[in-house]
Formats: C-alpha cells, structure tokens, sequence
C-alpha cells in the first residue's frame, strides 16, 4: 500500500524533473507506460546497467548490443545508465523512439560522480568510464538489489535471463559473478610490475552480476577504495583499469565471487585464449579490444555481429507486442472527396542522434543535408570537398545504416556527424516508400551543433572559397538568409564532379558557353528565377533579391531562428517550396553570396518524382496539402490572405 500510495508522487517528481536543468539525471526517469512502473514482476525482469561515456561510438554500440538482448528474449527490462552529459538525451531519444514495451529505463549523472574514480592512476583507454563501474553500488538507487553490468561491446546469441538466473547459485557470502578471465595476462608469467594481483587468471569485467545488497552491507564503497590504495602503491596505475581493481579486490575477498560459466563472456581481444580454455558453445561474444582482432573463428564470430547488426530494430520492438502508432500529421482532415494520407510520409521513427561523431564546441558554419545508401557515394565526394562541419540525418534499414557508418568512418573525419533515422515498416503500401525528407532535415538541424546552417541536398557541391561563406554569413540577422546560386550541367550524363568549374570564372565561362545552366531552369524556372544569375556574375558584394512565387534556394540561416519543415511533405513536391514560403511569410530578407555557388550531381530520377510525373492524384494530394499548409501558417502568423 506504502508503494502504491508514493506511485503518483514518484510520477509528479519525473515530470517537475522534465522542465528543469537543475534537478540531477537520478530523478529523471523515462518509461515506455508509465502506468507499469514497478508493475514488472520481480522473478520475471533483469536489471542491467550500463555507463555510456567518451567515445561516440559506444551509443551505437549500445544499441546493436541491445538488439542482441531483445533478439532471443521476451522478459521484462530495466536499463541503468550511468551517462555523461553528452550520451544522456541521444539515449534517451534512442530509447523513446524506440518504444520498446517491455522495457524501463533509469539515468544517473556519471558527472556527479566522476571524482570518485578520477584519482585513480590509468592506462587504459576507457579511461575513467571503464573505472565507474566500481560505483554502480553507491550510484544505483537502494531499492535496486541485484543488477547486472554489461559491456556494449558483447552480442548475445542465448536468453540473458538464463543468464540473470545465476543469481540463484550465489551461496551466503557471493556477491559478485563474473566470468574467468581467457587469457594469460593475470598469470604473469613474465613478471611484469603492471600485472595487478588476481585470483588464479582472474576475472573478466564485461558481465558482472551484483547483489548491491549484499555489497553494500559488506562496505564495499570502503573496501574497494582501500584494495585500490594498496595496490597502486605497488603498480603506480592500472593497466586494465577497473578490471585490475575487481581482480585486486577479489584475490583479497576469494569468497565473495561467484564463477560464471566461460560461454556468457566469450572473449575475442588480441590476448585471449577462449577457444582453447572455453569448449562450451559461446553464448555471449565479447569483441573486447580497441583495435581489430584477428584469431581463429574471428571472421565466424564477426558475422554474428553483423547478423545482429542488419536485424531490424522495429521488427525487434514489433515482436515485443508493443502497440505500433503513426504520428498523425498536423493538418486538417482532407474532406472524403480528397483521400491523400497514403502520399504522406510517416510522422514517427526510430531515430539515434549523433550516431557516429559529435562537435564538442559549436561551429561558426555547418553544412547540413539528409540522405539515403543510394545517394552516399555524393555524400562522400560532398564530404571530401567541403572542409567544415557536416551535420547529416541519413535514412534506412538497420543494414544500410551499418554500411554508410563503414562508410564513412573511413573518411576520419570527427567532424561528419550523421543521425540514424531508421526505416519503418508500414501497413500501407504507398506511404513506406516515401522518403521523409522533411522530417529527415528537421532531424539534421535540430542535432546540429552549428551557428550558421547551410540548408542544402547531398547531391549539391558548394564551390569557391568556403571561408567566405563563413565571413559573409557572419552578420547574418535572425530574419535574414544567405542564397548559395544553384547551377546544373546541360548534360545529364555528366556525372564526374572533378570536370565541374571550381571557381566563379569557370562557372561563367561555362555558363556562356551553354555548358552550365541555372538548376531547373528549363524544367522548372520559378525554382532559383529569384536569385538573379544576371546580377550575381557581375556582383562582387552580396545583394538582395525579391521572394517570387514557388522560389526555393539553397541558403544559409542562423539556425537558432530557423523554422522547422512542415514533416507533411515527402519525396517530391513543395517540401522546399512551402519552407522558403513561410520564410517569406515571417519576412525574412533574401540576400545572395557573389562568390559560392553550388552544382547539382547528375543522378538517376528517384521514385517520388517519377510518381509526381504519372500521378495525378499525387500532385492534386501535395497541391491540396500545400494550400492547408498556407492556410494554416497565415493563421498561426496573424496574416490576412488575399
């Protein structure tokens, strides 16, 4: 009754939490149902915990490792993490959009708790990420009394709750399961001073199994920091971070481990030896090593992973028996003589920002764009020409994500940050093959960490000096934009972007020559009309142009007043125009760089256009939702149309 009666204050709390920067993450807790909390049975759900820190990358590794978990288990979840500043609302959002039913999840500030472990000398390169999880008993809530820590880089292919049950085996003084360590680095054979003290091989710390109660009963917060003051005097510093501390703490404490069978920590590191020291079939793969490994079964282990990575995440969710919604569109019910929501894109998606990369400071000028596999081969020549940030939503299956990541990882390039947003299924036949676009830049400006935005498609190359870009977009105001003039090849088949002019005087020469025409000029002159070509080649300081109809440029904004695209718009048709448009309709100023220029990359006609050409309906549908959208931002901006 105690419980029951605090539910509803517990709730009042989470949400007072929501709308203030000042209470600390532990009272912020995010559920799928709120109306489950705590409704989970207790002998039917695992708790795991997890620390997501530093390197960008562990959020996407956190989510192929959780689709591992949801892969072969219908249990119920609550997540822990203990998240740094940086990795707390990309995993929230994850998670959100994700809407896993069976699933609650629980933040802790790993800032508020930093220090505890900063004071500890280490090598290692999870630097003091890896040594926090020495905390989760002082950082979890008390009324959690067993919980589970599980590293990102492990991929399960059995039931983790086979393996949560392992709880049942600890006798009176456990406190602590983990796997033997497969390899022979605690043995020491060489007689290395950075070799810390172990139990026979020791202990791996990728799967930990603690009864916090047990722990916290037996003062562990005491006598881990005493086990690590004594050992450091010997070593100087840890050379596998917290792993030699546990291994320190459990030479000195042999009665409190619990050994947990080799295959739920089947480690692949450089120095491991599981295939020869664990027969059993591995349940768990550990891919515990920061450089690539390469050992027997490797390459068959590997394909595990990427087996794991091409599974589709919502197919994952759908089987969990979660109610699947579609976000309806802010508009107004068409009447029955117009049906067009089939030729709408859908409203809501799993989304994972800043999946690869992130700006820790903000940038003066980002260029950002949306795209799908198909158009990544533009995306990495835009990629090796623009030299300033880039901040790009990319749209696809969980396997095409896979492949753009690898992609272009191998650019190196900390500054390309691309925000996942996954393809959903769809019970309608039209509607899933719309591309989001709208949605797909609104997704890319709201994760931008960037000053100025430069608004463009990926299939766009920006040419001239860039720093001038930045330099004359400096003093842009909040109503006012910069346009980038778009050109195109007269020939369609051109398709190599070295034969493109790179600087102002080619374009011209080329553009009298008839070589380079204004993009859509034949096709679709109202498009850039307005920029002015006639002016733009004679100017040598940046002028303004008037808004005429149907006018959609490329330009730089402020993205602090940057409106957001109306998400109705999809594939092909008004989804730039109705933005330019509300520019216009906020009175914003058009003014145009006399220096840079764009060229559009030559490509196959896409779906949404070929269906706007030979769809009727198609175009009676956008028209018709293009007319409520001028309706509705005239009333939102108190305008009277004429």
């Amino acid at each position: 009754m105690i419980i029951r009666g605090l539910i509803p204050y517990v709730l009042f709390l989470s949400c007072l939490a929501l709308v203030t920067n000042s209470v600390p993450y532990l009272s912020i807790w995010h559920f799928v149902d709120h109306r489950r909390y705590g409704a989970f049975p207790e002998e039917d759900h695992v708790s795991l915990a997890y620390v997501l820190g530093g390197n960008f990358m562990t959020r996407l590794m956190f989510m192929q490792h959780f689709k591992s978990v949801l892969n072969y288990s219908d249990h119920y979840f609550r997540l822990y993490f203990i998240v740094d500043d940086e990795n707390r609302a990309d995993v929230n959002d994850l998670m959100t959009s994700w809407n896993i039913s069976n699933c609650e999840w629980f933040f802790y500030n790993l800032t508020e708790y930093d220090s505890r472990v900063k004071w500890i000398p280490n090598s290692h390169y999870s630097k003091y990420y890896g040594l926090s999880k020495l905390l989760i008993p002082e950082i979890i809530s008390d009324n959690v009394l067993k919980i589970m820590f599980v590293d990102v880089d492990i991929v399960f292919r059995s039931d983790i709750f086979h393996l949560w049950q392992k709880f049942r085996d600890f006798n009176k003084l456990q406190s602590i399961g983990m796997v033997e360590n497969l390899s022979d680095w605690y043995l020491n054979k060489d007689g290395k001073k950075s070799v810390w003290p172990a139990k026979g091989r020791g202990f791996n710390a990728g799967i930990i199994m603690m009864d916090l109660d047990r722990l916290r009963e037996g003062d562990w917060k005491g006598k881990w920091r005493a086990v690590a003051d004594k050992y450091l005097k010997l070593h100087g510093k840890t050379t596998m971070s917290d792993q030699d501390i546990f291994n320190a703490y459990i030479h000195d404490n042999p009665t409190e481990i619990k050994s947990l069978p080799c295959e739920y920590n089947f480690q692949l590191g450089t120095l491991t030896r599981s295939d020869e020291l664990c027969v059993e079939t591995p349940l768990a793969l550990h891919f515990n090593s920061q450089n690539k490994t390469v050992r027997r079964n490797y390459v068959v282990y590997n394909a595990v992973r990427k087996e794991i990575e091409g599974i589709d995440g919502s197919d994952l969710r759908r089987r969990r028996r979660s109610l699947r919604k579609r976000a309806l569109p802010s508009v107004s019910k068409p009447d029955s003589k117009i049906s067009c929501e089939e030729y709408m894109p859908l409203q809501s998606f799993r989304i994972l920002p800043n999946a690869l990369g992130r700006l820790k400071e903000t940038a003066k000028l980002c260029l950002v764009t949306q795209f799908s596999k198909d158009r990544l081969d533009s995306f990495i020549e835009n990629a090796e020409h623009w030299k300033h940030p880039i901040s790009a939503a990319i749209y696809g299956t969980d396997q095409d994500m896979t492949e753009i990541v690898e992609a272009v990882k191998t650019l190196n390039r900390p500054d390309l940050v691309l925000h996942m947003v996954f393809k959903e299924p769809t019970d309608q036949t039209m509607s899933q093959d719309i591309y989001p676009i709208n949605y797909l830049r609104n997704t890319a400006v709201k994760y931008s960490n960037c000053d100025k935005i430069l608004m463009t498609d990926v299939d766009f190359m920006v040419y001239e000096d860039t720093q001038d870009l930045v330099i004359q977009s400096r003093d842009l105001k909040d109503k006012e934009v910069l346009v980038i003039p778009a050109f195109e090849t007269a020939e369609n088949n051109i398709t190599d972007v070295t034969t493109f002019p790179h600087t102002k005087e080619q374009l011209v020469e080329a553009f009298f020559n008839k070589k380079i025409n204004v993009f859509r000029g034949i096709t679709w002159p109202s498009a850039h009309n307005s920029t002015n070509v006639a002016e733009w080649i004679i100017a040598e300081d940046v002028y303004s142009v008037n808004y005429e109809k149907n006018y959609e440029p490329y330009f730089i904004i402020k993205k602090s007043s940057c409106p957001m695209y109306d998400q109705r718009f999809g594939g092909f048709g008004w989804n730039k125009v109705t933005h330019v448009l509300q520019l216009r309709m906020m009175n914003y100023t058009f003014k145009v760089s006399p220096t840079s220029f764009m060229i559009h990359q030559n490509h196959n006609i896409s779906n949404s256009l070929f269906r706007w050409r030979h769809d009727p309906h198609y175009q009676k549908c956008l028209h018709y939702l293009k007319k409520q959208f001028v309706l509705e931002t005239a009333d939102e901006l108190g305008l009277q149309l004429k």
